[in-house]
C-alpha cells in the first residue's frame, strides 16, 4: 500500500479532521483516506457522463410528472409575447 505525506496542512483543517475523526472512531490517516474516497467518488463539473446522467434523470422526472399532471406548456410561445408587448 502506498504512503502519501502531505504538507502545509493549514491548521483549522487539520484540527477539523482530526476531530472528524475522533467522532467517527478512526484514526487521522483512515478518516483522510475516507474523505479521499468520497471527494473521488464526486463527478467533475467538467465530466460529460455526470451531466448525460443529470440530463437523463431530469427528463425522466419531466416524463413522470406528464404523466402524473399532464403535459407541461410550451414556455417559448410566452416569453415571446413578453417580450414583444414591450416593443
Amino acid at each position: 500500500m502506498a504512503i502519501l505525506y502531505v504538507r502545509n496542512v493549514p491548521d483549522d483543517l487539520y484540527a477539523q479532521v482530526r476531530k472528524r475523526a475522533e467522532g467517527e472512531q478512526r484514526s487521522l490517516g483512515a478518516e483522510v483516506v475516507v474523505l479521499l474516497r468520497q471527494a473521488i467518488a464526486q463527478p467533475r463539473a467538467y465530466d460529460p457522463l455526470a451531466y448525460a446522467d443529470l440530463f437523463g434523470q431530469i427528463l425522466r422526472e419531466r416524463e413522470a410528472l406528464a404523466v402524473a399532471h399532464g403535459q407541461f406548456p410550451d414556455s417559448v410561445a410566452d416569453i415571446r409575447a413578453d417580450r414583444n408587448r414591450d416593443a
